[in-house]
């Protein structure tokens, strides 16, 4: 009776032993695993940059775009120093014309041309004109004008007021006149013609002389 009772409580014993051990290994296998979030790294934090170098050499082909605003400073202290590139200063200028006339038919002398043309690559701005005319006893000027060309364009004639001074035997033209203008012309070294002067007077039997000066300075042709 014990044996028999001995062996079925073994055999309890052993059938609830593997009940619990394939619980316990169920539990486990089906189980989902625990996955630990990880955080993300911190953004890298501003680190300033010294340059002891100066003036630092710089390489390469620097863009710049939007046309952005420069800021110039400038102070007593500190000027920002400028020049003037056209400065009259920089390039004065003179051309001249001297003529003499015989009896002009018509009353028209023949022009009196400038000397020298504006070197190549340079703009003559006139700024004065001045000029002596002597002629025959009793002949007026009747008309003066001064001729230029500039730019590609065509001719302007600048007329220009003349003051009689008076009457000396002492000139082998006895009348004298004078001008002297301030003006603001333009001739180039490619105009296709000189700059001139014409003068018409009352008597075509009359003759005379004149020296004028036009004086100013050069700036580049853009």
């Amino acid at each position: 009776m014990y044996p028999l009772k001995k062996s079925i409580s073994l055999a309890l014993g052993l059938v609830l032993l593997a009940t619990v051990a394939v619980v316990m290994t169920t539990g486990t296998v089906g189980a989902s695993p625990k996955i630990n979030s990880v955080a993300a790294a911190p953004p890298t934090p501003a680190i300033p940059v010294s340059v002891t170098n100066t003036p630092l050499p710089v390489q390469g082909t620097v863009a710049i775009s939007n046309s952005p605003n420069v800021t110039l400073s400038n102070t007593t202290a500190t000027p920002l120093y400028v020049r003037d590139v056209d400065s009259s200063a920089l390039q004065p200028y003179m051309m001249w014309c001297t003529l003499d006339a015989f009896s002009p038919p018509g009353g028209n002398f023949p022009s009196c041309i400038f000397n020298p043309t504006p070197p190549a690559g340079k703009r003559f701005v006139i700024e004065f004109i001045s000029l002596d005319l002597e002629l025959s006893a009793g002949t007026k000027p009747v008309s003066m004008n001064f001729e230029t060309e500039a730019a590609g364009q065509n001719s302007v004639a600048t007329f220009l007021p003349v003051t009689f001074q008076g009457s000396t035997p002492y000139f082998t033209f006895p009348d004298h006149y004078l001008a002297a203008q301030q003006v603001r012309l333009y001739t180039d070294s490619s105009a296709p013609g000189p700059v001139l002067l014409n003068i018409t007077v009352s008597d075509q039997n009359s003759s005379g002389s004149v020296t004028a000066y036009a004086t100013g300075h050069l700036v580049n042709i853009p």
